[in-house]
This record gives C-alpha cells, structure tokens and sequence, in this order.
C-alpha cells in the first residue's frame, strides 16, 4: 500500500505537465488502468472527487487519493453538453455470421441503411437481419439507457449524434446500424483522466489470508458450522442460487468451474476444500440446496406461483372495473378526456411485430387489434404488463415489399439459411442423445 500511495505521490508532478493532447496516451503507457474515454454527470462522479473536477481547469490535479484497491490521480480532460440518456434501436450483423468479413458486412449495412433512408421498415429489417437475439423481435429497441452503458464506439455513436440520426459502428460483436430514437436534454459532462496504481497484497499479507483459510475450513465441516465460523470470522458469505452445470461465470469468482464440478459431485451441507484464486482470493464454500432434474416441489415454487397468481387476479380485478367504467362509451379520447385520463396513441401496429411502441412486448393485444373492427371499443384486454381496452382508428394493406415477390423470397431464403446450420447442429445433437459431460472430465 506504501508504495503504491508514494508511486503516484512522485508521479503528480509529471501528470500535471503533461499536455491536454497527451493525456490519453500518457494515461494508456503509465497507469494501470487504461484511459477512460467517457463523460461523467455531476453525480456520477466519484464523490471523493466530484466538487474538486467538475468544475476544474484542465492543468489541476487532484490526489493521490485512494478508492477501493487503488491510489489515484485526477485531472479533467474535457468537458461537453451531452445527453444524459438515450433512446436507440439497431440492426447488428454478426462478425460470426460472415465469417468474420468485414468488408461483406460493412456493404451489407450500407444496403440496408440505404433502405431505411428510402422510407423501409426499420422494426422489419431488424427482424430479418439483425443477430441480437435480446431485442430482434421488438425491431432492435433498446429502450432508454445512460452514457457508458454500451461499448464505447456503440455508446459515441449514440451520444455524439442526434436524434433522429441514422448511423453505424463497428464494435467487437460486429457493425451495427443505429436509429437515435429520442435524446434527453443535453447536460454538462465531463471526461475525468485518471492514472492509477493497484495495491497488491505483498507475499506476507496473501500468506496470512490463506492461514485464516486453513482455520476457517478447519472448523467449518457443515452448514451449521460454516456459518456459525463466518460469523467469528466477520465474514458475510454471497449466495450463487441456482448455478448449472454449463454455467461459465459466477459474480464475484474469476474461474468458477472448479466450484460447479465440487458442487454437482457432492451432497447438501457439504463443505469444499479451499479454492485458490489466481486474482489472490481463497474460497471455502458450502452446498446449501440441490434441486433435482424434473418438476420442482411445490415449496421450492411457491413464491413464484404466489406471486403469478396474484397477477392474474389482479388483472380480473382491473378488468372488472375497466368493463363497467367504460359501459356505454364509445369514444376513448372523450372518456379520457372527462376523466383527466391519457389515452395513448399507438402507430404501425403490425402482426408480424408484437412490440407496441411506448408499452413493450404485446402479442395478445397485438393480435386482437388485427381483428378488431375500426371504430369499435374492444373488451379490456389482458396483456403481459396491463390490462388495455383499444379501439382502432385506420387501418391500412401493407405496401408492396420493394423489388416485389422476388425481393421477399430472397429475404426468406437468406433468414432460413442463416438459421440452418444452427438448427440442424442441435436436431443432430437431440437424435443422437448427445450428453454433455464435458464438466465430469474437465478437471479429471
């Protein structure tokens, strides 16, 4: 720890004679941590530093100071308005699905962005092409996220442009064509350079860790004991529910497969050996549950039954009421208006795609407006996040696909295909009965 707090003690006064230009790359070859390219809010600021940076000028250095496993120095970099959060959807064409051709999938993207600048359905395109699973049903929504949340040639994209804005990145997972959907109002920002050392335990402060180990798993032989230790110890044990046999990461546990074979290969209340750690931690666990393969007991479900339950009932309730309020009413905007109500407005509703705009993901009420005669009150409708009564107010065909049949049965073909070797990877895989045993020999 001494040295670390004396290494940026002598580094300071370099820090602060380093050109604004220089930064980033004198930050990158001295710290420990890379630069940081992002802009931070006022409170998104470390609150040991907030009042000293945010309104500093750019020669000032502040520190060294300590954060968690770390001594610091700080100086701000730049400062812009930028907003606080945003809104995007994005068609993101996979590295992997083109076999990592960059070339094929920058003029993909090209021919696409062409499209949706030509009046095409983004939400449609989105579906076809995109290979983000998480949100390629809801026309590649990504709903509203702060600065910083997403990679950070996704997240510049996104924050150094405008609403509205149709634009690409290239990130590690591959190009991405993004629409801004909405920005929230730019605010002041500002971008920190940081230089860091780490504090490393010294040779004496791991061995006497790992003493306490030995002691702690000396006395700890069962569920009872292990806890009544963590409590001699101090020590607040973490709880990983749920862990399966696949699973490749457990929050907290750089390398968690030699704890998810202990834990298939032993009985409730067994206590393991000590896993060492290759970032210096040891860990003594203790198996509390095993659920077998099958139907849950009804106990170990009841909370989540309860509570689904309860939804259903709830949404009866709320359309009971909904049926008689609106008894005799046949216009929303005048109900809503005579009760200070907002009645919301929702456009391309589309049965190929069941995300309502400003609501979510909703099949049902989706589908029940493509049925739904025009000028008609539906009956309150249960959704997967409300009860709705629609009404709907136009209908339209669907416009011709461009370039007709033919440009349709292409954009068939090519989704198939790309599924094909996916889906006739895992029939293979299911008729031949494969067991994945992979973590029984892993370790043998």
């Amino acid at each position: 720890m001494e040295t670390a707090r004396y290494w940026t003690s002598q580094t300071l006064a370099e820090f602060a004679r380093t050109p604004v230009d220089e930064v980033p790359r004198y930050v990158n070859g001295t710290s420990d941590e890379p630069f940081d390219t992002r802009y931070y809010t006022y409170e998104e600021l470390p609150q040991i530093i907030r009042d000293s940076v945010y309104n500093a000028s750019e020669e000032e250095v502040f520190g060294p100071y300590r954060e968690s496993d770390s001594y610091k120095l700080a100086r701000a970099q730049d400062v812009q308005m930028r907003p606080d959060s945003v809104r995007a959807r994005h068609i993101l064409l996979s590295l992997q699905a083109y076999g990592g051709n960059r070339q094929v999938i920058t003029e993909l993207a090209d021919s696409l962005k062409g499209v949706i600048e030509n009046g095409g359905d983004f939400n449609q395109l989105a579906m076809q092409y995109s290979a983000d699973e998480s949100n390629r049903a809801i026309g590649g929504d990504l709903g509203w996220f702060p600065e910083g949340q997403m990679v950070t040639e996704f997240n510049d994209a996104c924050f150094e442009n405008d609403q509205g804005d149709l634009v690409t990145a290239e990130t590690m997972f591959g190009t991405h064509i993004i629409r801004i959907e909405n920005q929230s109002r730019p605010v002041r920002k500002v971008q920190v350079a940081t230089v860091v050392r780490h504090i490393f335990a010294s040779d004496e402060t791991n061995q006497d860790y790992y003493n306490r180990a030995v002691k702690f798993r000396g006395k700890a032989t069962d569920l009872e004991s292990f806890t009544e230790q963590a409590r001699e110890f101090g020590l607040d044990p973490r709880f990983a529910p749920n862990i399966t046999k696949d699973q490749q990461a457990i929050p907290g546990i750089e390398d968690p497969l030699q704890i998810t074979k202990w834990a298939y290969t032993s009985e409730v209340g067994s206590v393991s050996n000590i896993f060492s750690q290759s970032d210096e931690k040891y860990i003594v666990a203790v198996l509390t549950d095993a659920k077998e393969e099958g139907y849950a007991p009804l106990e170990s479900v009841r909370a989540e039954v309860t509570l689904a339950v309860k939804k259903e009932k709830k949404a009866e309730m709320l359309a009971e009421s909904l049926r008689s309020q609106l008894a005799g009413v046949n216009d929303l905007n005048q109900f809503g208006t005579a009760n200070n109500l907002n009645v919301g407005e929702a456009t391309q509703v589309k049965f190929a795609n069941t995300y309502v705009a400003g609501v979510g993901l909703e099949p049902y009420v989706v589908g029940a407006s493509m049925y739904l005669p025009e000028e008609q009150i539906s009956e309150p409708l249960v959704g997967e996040s409300g009860v709705f009564v629609i009404e709907v107010t136009n209908r339209s065909e669907p416009a011709p696909a461009e370039g007709g049949s033919e440009a349709v049965r292409n954009q068939l073909k090519y989704s198939l295909e790309s599924r094909s070797n996916f889906e006739a990877y895992n029939a293979l895989l299911d008729a031949a009965k494969v067991e994945d045993n992979r973590l029984e020999i892993f370790y043998n």
